[in-house]
Parts: structure tokens; sequence; C-alpha cells
């Protein structure tokens, strides 16, 4: 027999909000990596180019899909944490639909992501060595289509991560809350490494300090995050405060402390950037000696818009 429930409730859908919220801020870095590519196509006189269509196609069917798990979330948690149900989870018709609605966008993104060139995020010259000739753009396009299009990677994985610690845990919400970590940790190991770190390893000669301000900074936050995130007397008080005396999460001081630690990431990355010699956006496409800066440019302001949607994360989340 089908379960036709959604087991959704007011913060079954602020919580699912969170958890999809990653992937929104990927998915908006992915949409200005196709906007880049859709430039430069016109620039080569490729007005039909076909990998531009489907990208166009995945513009649509991404955000549309994961409208539609925001709904079907609560169900996943329902049957396969709260209740361990696994056999009534798989016959769920949300938990059905759920699943179709990540894997589907998820293989035709993958169709774009696994070619050769677009899948050397490793490489910067094998990026560009590798690059498809059906997809014929030259510099700086190549590196900003695949630089986005790893964090659209990155926004699905971080979903599916998080949907797994929250059914890991089943209904230990002390627990549970510190699923935000998934995020707060992926999101800035990847944009550091991608970015700062990347920037530094070519020997720039200047801008340094920018680059380090933005590990050393994020280092900082990122730790004391992940304090408060699992520490007794951090969210996990919050979660007992709540659950014991119903008071609201948001008077519990390691809430404030998260946000505040969390702004305080945002407003230094975005005042360190604005003081910028050469790392700026558009040509040249070389810093102070370091060239390639289509590779690692984007993942400066890639951590920017990580944070901004970490706020909006984990407000709803919490």
């Amino acid at each position: 027999m089908v379960d036709l429930t959604f087991h959704i409730s007011a913060s079954g859908f602020f919580c699912s909000v969170a958890v999809i919220c990653p992937g929104f801020v990927g998915y908006y870095l992915f949409t200005l990596g196709v906007a880049d590519y859709s430039r430069g196509c016109h620039e080569a006189g490729n007005f039909d180019d076909p990998t531009l269509q489907q990208l166009n196609r995945l513009l649509f069917v991404i955000p549309l899909c994961a409208l539609w798990r925001v709904f079907c979330a609560p169900s996943v948690w329902h049957h396969f944490a709260e209740k361990r149900d696994f056999a009534r989870g798989i016959t769920s018709l949300p938990v059905i639909l759920w699943i179709a609605l990540w894997v589907v966008p998820f293989v035709m993104f993958c169709s774009i992501l696994f070619r050769p060139g677009v899948r050397d995020v490793l490489s910067v010259r094998s990026t560009i060595e590798n690059w498809p000739i059906d997809m014929p753009v030259s510099r700086p396009y190549q590196g900003l289509l695949s630089t986005r299009c790893w964090a659209m990677f990155g926004g699905f994985d971080m979903e599916l991560m998080w949907h797994m610690w929250i059914v890991m845990w089943g209904s230990d919400l002390r627990q549970r809350v510190g699923g935000i970590s998934v995020a707060i940790v992926m999101f800035n190991a990847g944009m550091l490494a991608g970015g700062p770190c990347n920037f530094l390893a070519r020997g720039p000669q200047v801008d340094v300090w920018i680059a380090q301000a933005y590990i050393g900074v994020s280092l900082v936050v990122v730790f004391c995050l992940l304090v408060l995130n699992h520490a007794e007397c951090g969210l996990k008080a919050a979660v007992d405060q709540m659950k014991c005396f119903g008071a609201a999460p948001w008077s519990h001081w390691s809430v404030l402390a998260w946000l505040v630690l969390l702004v305080l990431q945002l407003t230094a990355c975005q005042m360190v950037l604005s003081r910028a010699i050469e790392l700026k956006g558009g040509p040249p496409l070389e810093v102070g000696g370091a060239d390639f800066k289509e590779f690692y440019f984007p993942r400066f302001w890639g951590l920017i818009f990580a944070c901004r949607g970490m706020l909006v994360s984990f407000t709803c989340w919490i």
C-alpha cells in the first residue's frame, strides 16, 4: 500500500528550506557560469550551441525539482529518521518523489559536469587543453563555467549529505541540529581551496594579504561554528532549553553567537576584497603574475554568496 501522506508541518517546512538553501547558492553561481558561457558562445558566433541549450534546460529543471523537494523532504525524515521504518518509507509517494526529484536533475547535470575539460577541477591546464571541441569558447569562459558547475555539484552533495546526517541521528534533535556543519565545512573547504589557496599557490606579487585574510578569518569562524554546533553548551543546550522549558531557541546565547560569527566572516571577506588592487572582476586574466584568474577569482565571491546563503539557512534551521 502506497503512503500518500506528506508529513509536513511548519517546523518541517522551514527545516526543509534550510537544507535546500546551499543548493540554491550553488544554483545561483551556476546561473552566472551559464551566462558567461552564453556570452562566450555569442562572441564566437556560435548562436545555436547544443550545450548552451542543455544548460538552459538545466536552469529550469534544477530549481523546479528543488522546490518540490522542499515539500517531500519532511516525509523522508518522518519514515527514515523518526520512525526508522525503511520498508514503509520506500513505499511512500513523497519519499519516491524526493528521490526522483534529486536523481533526475543530478544525472542531467552530470552529463555536462563530467565532460573532458569541465571535469578537470584540479588542473587549470587540463581544463583548457581537454576542453570539448563541441563547446567552442575561449578564455575566460571555460574557467568561468567549470568553476560554477562544481559549485552546483557541491550544492547537490551538501543537500544529500545533510539528509544523511538527519537520517543517521534519527529523532535525536540534539545531534540533528549539528547537521548544518555539513554545509559550513563543504562550502568553506571548496571555496578556500579553489580560491585563496589556489591564488597563493601561483605566487602573486599583489593582493596576497587579501587571500591570507580570507583564509585566516574563515578558519577561525568555521572552528568556532563547529564548536557551537556540537558542544554541550552550544546549540545542543538551545535544543534542551526548547524541549524542557518551551523557550524559543533564539533566546539562547549560542544562536546569537552563531549569527554574529557568520556576519563577521561575511563582512570581513567583503571589506578586504573591496580593497583589492588587481584582484577584481574582468580583464586582465592575471593578478600580480598569477595567471588564470577566471579559475580562482569566482571562488572569492563564491564564499561571500555562501555566507549569505548560510544566514538564511541557519535562520530557518534553528
